[in-house]
């Protein structure tokens, strides 16, 4: 009951961003699978390489839409709340002041979620479209760009935009703030596990099933001349190493979250 409770004032206090947030991933969403759905027509053909990159970009939109959403949700939640002094009166009606994260959070992570459901749906249409060897090409450097991972990232990003709102207390420095944590934490996550697929890469077949690819790259065939050889995964080493990333992310969040009850509990007010 607790967290029910807790839903309808905290959707309240975010509706300006969940619009915004609606709005967006609907427009990306949108522009995505129009992307998606457009490239039988262009497939070997000169337009090919134009679409591709179009890719390029279609990947970075749907990996930002859903950080900079969390980041905003978890700052009006938390310091928007504490600047304007109405997390006093939260905290009065609340059982406890871990239960208030708790419910939060919770309702917080729920409505993000939900709103990034059409940017998941999106993601699945283009890596579908892609097919293993385009996929490896045309996503971001060193970011994995399955859609699983996309709330995911984001539930990571609005913990810690929570645990930074809650310890600052100003939305907006609290935002920056977040942002720079978020990159560095991110980063330090992609890059390590972008140095694990690497390491763990073979040559493949890339019209196997489930192939992930890493490093496209052009080999020597038997007998001379050269032929088209990868580097990538198979699809259980694959399964690991998602399911690897996916365990970290959740575990930082989780950190990110206990920090935010210490922090709450010790705040005066």
């Amino acid at each position: 009951m607790g967290v029910l409770s807790a839903g309808r004032p905290v959707v309240g206090r975010l509706r300006g961003e969940v619009l915004v947030a609606v709005a967006a991933t609907a427009a990306i969403s949108a522009a995505v699978l129009a992307l998606a759905w457009s490239f039988p027509g262009v497939r070997d053909t000169p337009s090919e390489r134009d679409w591709v990159a179009a890719a390029a970009y279609a990947h970075a939109a749907l990996a930002l839409a859903p950080i900079v959403a969390a980041l905003a949700m978890a700052t009006t939640l938390t310091a928007g709340d504490i600047e304007a002094g109405t997390y006093q009166f939260a905290w009065c009606i609340a059982a406890s002041r871990r239960r208030w994260v708790a419910s939060t959070l919770a309702v917080g992570l729920a409505v993000l979620a939900l709103t990034s459901v059409p940017l998941v749906a999106a993601a699945w249409a283009l890596a579908d479209s892609l097919g293993p060897v385009l996929s490896a090409t045309s996503g971001p450097a060193l970011i994995d760009a399955a859609p699983v991972l996309i709330v995911v990232r984001a539930a990571c990003v609005f913990a810690i935009g929570a645990l930074v709102g809650l310890a600052s207390g100003r939305q907006m420095p609290s935002m920056l703030a977040g942002l720079l944590v978020s990159c560095l934490v991110l980063g330090a996550v992609e890059i390590g596990f972008a140095s694990l697929r690497e390491a763990a890469a073979g040559v493949v077949d890339p019209q196997d099933p489930g192939t992930f690819l890493v490093v496209p790259w052009n080999g020597a065939a038997p007998g001379g001349g050269s032929a088209q050889r990868a580097l990538g995964l198979t699809p259980q080493t694959r399964l690991l190493l998602l399911g690897g990333e996916v365990a970290v992310l959740v575990g930082i969040a989780a950190a990110a979250a206990l920090g935010s009850v210490a922090v709450a509990e010790r705040r005066r007010g």
